[in-house]
């Protein structure tokens, strides 16, 4: 995957989920059609600076609380869910914390592979 590729999945979900989708009013003076970073921030609990930092690469280590929070305010399903650990980079290495981060999703399986733990969509 490219080297932002978190950063990069990270923005166009952000920016294809509408304030709606997630209880917030559309408002009058918006840039851009989907969420701004400080209205996911926000719902996510996490600082605007912190994703800005993910989203534009700087930071490459958050936790699998956070991550679950963003995938939870993003509403991902599980598929997407996968995908978000892919673009992480975590799909194989991640299992503290990835049965929280899954949220119990029965669409989901781990699977040993040679380098490690992969998520595998069941479905």
């Amino acid at each position: 995957m490219a080297e932002n590729a978190f950063g990069n999945y990270l923005r166009e979900r952000r920016e294809a989920t509408t304030p709606e989708q997630v209880g917030l009013p559309r408002g009058d003076r918006r840039r851009t059609p989907g969420l701004r970073r400080a209205e996911l921030a926000t719902l996510s609990g996490v600082s605007v600076d912190y994703l800005t930092r993910l989203e534009q690469g700087r930071d490459h280590h958050p936790s699998a609380a956070v991550l679950a929070a963003l995938a939870d305010t993003l509403q991902l399903s599980a598929h997407e869910r996968g995908i978000f650990l892919e673009a992480m980079g975590l799909g194989m290495s991640v299992v503290n914390g990835l049965h929280e981060f899954l949220n119990d999703d029965p669409v989901f399986a781990a699977a040993r592979s040679e380098n490690g733990v992969e998520i595998l969509d069941v479905r």
